[in-house]
C-alpha cells in the first residue's frame, strides 16, 4: 500500500478530477494517452534507485533518457487538441512520478512544459540529478520502502522532496508524507482523519509481511551483492552521523562549562 491507496473505496473523499484518473481505461478513447515510445522508456528497471540496482542507477542518462528532440515531441504531444483533459493530467502524474522516482526534484510543475525545462536543463549540464545525502538506497524487497523522491501528498500541493528537503511522515499511518505541518493539517481536517486508521493497520501487515520474506526470514530470499553493499555503506553512514552527533554534544558541553 501506498499513500494513493489509502482513498481506495472513498470516492466520496476524492476531487471529481481524481475520480476521473482513478476510473479511465488506457486505450479506451479514440486519440492514443501517450506517445508509443513513451512507457516503453520509463519502464527500464535500471532507472530503479534501490540496493539492487545501485550500480545501474548511479550510470544513468540524463533526462531518463529521452532525447532532446523525445521531450519536444512529448511537449507537442501534451498540447495536441485531441487529447482529453483526463488523458493530459494522467500523463503529466506519470512523467512526474517518473522524474521523482529517478531522483530528480520538480517542485511547483504543474504542466508537461514546466517539467520538460527540467530535463531540459538536465540535459544542458549533462549529468543526472545528484542523490541527495540523507537518500538511502533501499535493500527492501518487500514492504514499505523508499524508491525515490516523493511530493506532499495535500491535495493541490506541488512541493516535492529535494537535495536539503526530506518530508515528514504521517506519526499515525506513516503512509502519507507532507512539506510542513500546514499542508499536513489541511489535508487531516479535508480528508486524511478518515482513513489514517486503516492506513496503520495495512502497514503494520505489510511489515510482517516484509518480515517474513526478508532474508532469514521464513520465506527469505538470499541477499543480493548490491544490497550487501549497501548494508555496510549504511553502516558507515550511521557511524558517521553518531560521530558528527558525539562532536556537536561535547563541543555543547565544553561550552556550558565554559559559561559556569
Amino acid at each position: 500500500m501506498n499513500e494513493e491507496d489509502l482513498y481506495i473505496g472513498h470516492d466520496e473523499l476524492l476531487s471529481f478530477d481524481e475520480q476521473e484518473e482513478n476510473n479511465h481505461c488506457y486505450g479506451s478513447l479514440p486519440f492514443p494517452d501517450s506517445p508509443s515510445w513513451f512507457i516503453t522508456v520509463l519502464m527500464d528497471p535500471c532507472r530503479t534507485p534501490d540496493a539492487e540496482h545501485r550500480k545501474a542507477f548511479e550510470a544513468r542518462s540524463v533526462a531518463l533518457g529521452f532525447s532532446r528532440s523525445r521531450i519536444a515531441e512529448l511537449v507537442a504531444f501534451s498540447e495536441d487538441p485531441n487529447l482529453a483533459p483526463v488523458q493530459k493530467r494522467l500523463l503529466i502524474k506519470t512523467l512526474r512520478s517518473s522524474m521523482l522516482r529517478s531522483l530528480i526534484p520538480c517542485p511547483g510543475a504543474s504542466d508537461l512544459p514546466s517539467l520538460a525545462s527540467i530535463l531540459l536543463a538536465e540535459h544542458d549540464s549533462g549529468v543526472p540529478a545528484p542523490v541527495p545525502d540523507w537518500y538511502t538506497f533501499s535493500s527492501v524487497r518487500f514492504g514499505p520502502r523508499q524508491i525515490g523522491l516523493r511530493g506532499c501528498v495535500a491535495d493541490g500541493c506541488l512541493n516535492t522532496e529535494g537535495m536539503e528537503k526530506k518530508f515528514q511522515k504521517c506519526g499515525g499511518c506513516s503512509l502519507a508524507h507532507y512539506c510542513g505541518k500546514d499542508c499536513q493539517l489541511r489535508d487531516w481536517k479535508a480528508r486524511h482523519k478518515k482513513v489514517c486508521k486503516k492506513g496503520s493497520v495495512s502497514r503494520k501487515q505489510m511489515e510482517v509481511v516484509s518480515t517474513m520474506f526478508a532474508p532469514g526470514g521464513r520465506f527469505g530470499l538470499e541477499t543480493t551483492e548490491g544490497e550487501k553493499e549497501e548494508d555496510e555503506r549504511e553502516k558507515e553512514r550511521g557511524g558517521r552521523r553518531q560521530l558528527k552527533k558525539d562532536a556537536k554534544a561535547r563541543q555543547k558541553k565544553a561550552e556550558q562549562e565554559e559559561g559556569l
